[in-house]
């Protein structure tokens, strides 16, 4: 999920590198906490979805893959937002 939530993964490897186990923990939860939502559909076809959102272009998935659907993908970014997953574009 590093793509998809670096502002999540980043620190989470960081305060393990210096032994900051209590934050570590903390961040590792919230990416478990996103794993779960995102195991909630197929999970290649929305992580793209999510990353084109982000305005990161990886294109779309071929057959026999399906991309989902409008209504999955708003019910998924709902669900993060809800955990406070900041999603606006990681593209400058």
């Amino acid at each position: 999920h590093a793509n998809l939530v670096p502002e999540v993964v980043v620190p989470l490897y960081q305060a393990a590198a210096v032994g900051n186990r209590e934050d570590a923990q903390s961040y590792q939860r919230q990416l478990n906490q996103i794993s779960q939502v995102l195991a909630s559909d197929v999970w290649l076809p929305m992580m793209k979805a999510i990353l084109n959102q982000r305005g990161l272009p990886v294109g779309h998935v071929r057959r026999p893959l399906l991309a989902p659907t409008d209504d999955s993908i708003q019910t998924v970014l709902r669900q993060l937002s809800a955990l406070r997953i900041d999603l606006s574009s990681v593209v400058s």
